[in-house]
């Protein structure tokens, strides 16, 4: 994960869920930088009552490029948190790379761990290298990433997880063409169509015993006595200045969280599959995720591309998971 706001919303719905037995978190630099992200992951995880869940350190930028994640103010914060602030937590993270990690827990129950990428896919990119067994020791694996029949978000052909690190992208999905378990893509086809509105908000709110007023152009929706409510007021206020400034609603895609919504309910999407590659060298086009649809390249398909959401049924799986979090902390 790459915890900005959308990650947080993620973190919180696996938390709540009692059909996941959350394993571990690995941390990659993204939407902001890689200290930032421990900082709002270990919190998050406090916050949650979680606080026995190892947390791990991975890559602070792409495989071959420039660092990432320096300044993404504009969207998630400085910090990747909006106006939302943590106290100084003092916990560290497990004393294991998130790479190790990843391979240590894969190895140690061969074909039981779903893996969820919700950000660059460094960490798993070097996983594969150094176990190239990987792709037949994951039961599954679902990744938020990716524009396959649609246009980017960061660039008009390139989504922001794959067009961070290109290159991993592409050495992560070779890894797995060809490969028992054909990764689940949850992409910005499905993600663009599933939006938190200030009435989904305020009803996360009702659940934590707070009231908000979520309303544009306010510098604090309200004072929640929550404390998970509190962080989320001020992520999500930020969150949602910039969707109305640049996706003219007020309010939030949630790309992160619906990945682990698809994880607990599979048939929140259709899907099909499709051979995809990644664009590296492209001037115009890095980070492209390209789908033979018309299978011109007569290759056998190595990705599940959500292709249609059920919208209704995935907000409501995910306002009345996080509700249930809420409620009880």
């Amino acid at each position: 994960m790459d915890t900005g706001v959308d990650d947080a919303l993620a973190i919180l719905l696996a938390c709540a869920s009692d059909d996941v037995d959350l394993l571990a978190i690995t941390c990659v630099a993204g939407n902001t930088r890689l200290a930032d992200v421990i900082t709002n992951t270990t919190a998050l995880m406090g916050l949650a009552g979680r606080s026995d869940v190892p947390v791990a350190a991975g890559r602070d930028r792409a495989l071959v490029r420039v660092p990432v994640g320096v300044d993404n103010s504009w969207v998630h914060g400085g910090n990747g948190r909006g106006y939302a602030t943590v106290r100084e937590n003092r916990r560290a993270v497990a004393d294991i790379d998130a790479t190790d990690l990843l391979i240590a827990e894969a190895q140690a129950r061969p074909g039981e761990v779903t893996l969820i990428t919700t950000g660059p896919l460094t960490n798993l990119a070097l996983a594969v290298r150094r176990e190239p067994r990987l792709p037949e020791l994951l039961k599954r694996w679902i990744y938020m990433g990716g524009a396959y029949r649609t246009h980017g978000n960061v660039t008009p052909a390139a989504e922001f997880n794959v067009h961070t690190d290109p290159e991993a992208a592409k050495i992560a999905l070779e890894a797995f063409t060809g490969a028992p378990l054909r990764p689940t893509a949850v992409g910005l086809d499905v993600t663009h169509q599933v939006r938190l509105l200030p009435a989904h908000i305020e009803a996360l709110a009702s659940a934590a015993g707070d009231v908000l007023a979520v309303r544009p152009g306010t510098t604090s929706w309200g004072t929640p006595n929550n404390p998970i409510m509190k962080y989320l007021e001020g992520a999500l206020r930020k969150y949602a200045e910039y969707h109305h400034k640049f996706h003219g609603f007020y309010g939030t895609y949630l790309h992160d969280a619906v990945t682990v919504a698809v994880m607990l309910d599979p048939t929140l999407v259709a899907t099909r599959p499709v051979a995809v590659d990644v664009e590296c060298a492209g001037k115009l086009t890095s980070g492209q995720t390209v789908a033979d649809w018309q299978n011109v390249w007569q290759a056998e398909p190595n990705v599940d591309v959500a292709v249609s959401i059920d919208v209704e049924r995935s907000l409501a799986a995910l306002v009345d998971g996080i509700s249930v979090m809420l409620a009880s902390s």
